[in-house]
């Protein structure tokens, strides 16, 4: 993943920023389902996303291709997608992307082919490929090839591809003028700790911070709100990274909270462990229920937290990402 930030544009001041991976070889190895050849079809690769995916009691829960592109949501296109685009989402590895709509972005690895890609797109237009309307006009029914308006730009970039549903984020990275993440050292430091350890699923958020819109609503403040919860929330920090791997039986869930100095590192490493092993959850339940701490340590300015997920549902930890809970988020 860390290598990858340097292909990602850094979207506008302001605008919600998520950063994801998915690294299917992976999840084919840890699963024990593998990947289906391009030449298998769309029909192969939706058997194997439900052989592996939670829907059907699968153990994993990722998406399966780039967010940004609609391609976990519409992988029943995907022989479509080959023909028009030249890429088939069969042949992707691993992915990494930026979701800061409108201008998202994917890191595609795996082999593709230019000259089908050339043949597709009718070839490159100043080192960029491009299907439909640059300028992001709707075509519904191309819409299920990139979401969400049916337009996509594309471009080689060393041994991977860059694919965005709008031309900004790839030609800003063609012309030098984009800002990439790779110059943000507190989310390479965060993407570096996540890459030192396994994982299928790995998720970087900037700023994590986690409104209490429980408190809100019941018109509490902070102090009021961490009285009812059980728990002291956590400080503020400036990257989050969550990973989400499968050891034989054992969902792992590893977080990487990179703070500004030590002192907020050590000060939140405390509050983690009586969290996790005593605290609350916005639905009242312990974190204990659901975890058990394997390995808490603070290097440097970063805290690394290992726990296992005891319930077996691979859902849990993604599930309080997108819910912005007490355990990844500051308040």
């Amino acid at each position: 993943m860390a290598t990858d930030l340097a292909y990602l544009p850094v979207p506008a001041e302001g605008d919600a920023v998520t950063i994801q991976a998915t690294d299917l070889d992976h999840v084919a190895e840890v699963t024990g389902h593998p990947k289906p050849d391009p030449e298998d079809g769309a029909d192969a690769f939706l058997d194997w996303a439900v052989a592996v995916g939670p829907s059907q009691g699968g153990p994993v829960t990722t998406a399966l291709g780039p967010d940004s592109l609609g391609w976990s949501a519409n992988a029943a296109f995907a022989d479509e997608v080959h023909e028009a685009l030249g890429v088939s989402l069969l042949s992707v590895d691993r992915f990494t992307e930026v979701l800061s709509p409108p201008n998202s972005a994917a890191v595609l690895h795996g082999p593709y082919d230019t000259e089908l890609i050339d043949s597709a797109l009718g070839g490159r237009t100043e080192d960029v490929w491009q299907l439909g309307d640059p300028d992001g006009g709707l075509d519904p029914e191309a819409a299920r090839l990139i979401a969400p308006s049916g337009s996509g730009t594309l471009m080689e970039v060393d041994d991977r591809l860059l694919i965005a549903p709008r031309p900004e984020p790839v030609t800003s990275l063609r012309d030098n003028q984009a800002t990439t993440f790779d110059e943000d050292a507190p989310a390479v430091a965060t993407a570096e700790a996540l890459d030192a350890e396994p994982w299928y699923s790995a998720t970087l958020i900037p700023d994590p911070y986690g409104p209490p819109d429980p408190a809100m609503l019941l018109e509490m403040d902070i102090e009021e709100f961490e009285a009812a919860l059980g728990y002291e929330g956590l400080l503020p920090f400036a990257w989050l990274g969550v990973g989400l791997d499968l050891d034989g039986e054992a969902h792992l869930v590893r977080a990487v909270y990179t703070h500004l100095d030590e002192d907020s590192a050590h000060a939140n490493a405390e509050l983690l462990e009586a969290i996790v092993t005593g605290g609350r959850t916005l639905q009242g339940q312990p974190y204990s229920d659901h975890f058990e701490l394997r390995t808490l340590e603070v290097e440097g300015e970063q805290v690394l937290m290992t726990l296992e997920q005891l319930d077996g549902a691979p859902g849990v930890a993604r599930s309080m990402l997108q819910q912005r809970e007490g355990l990844f988020f500051y308040r």
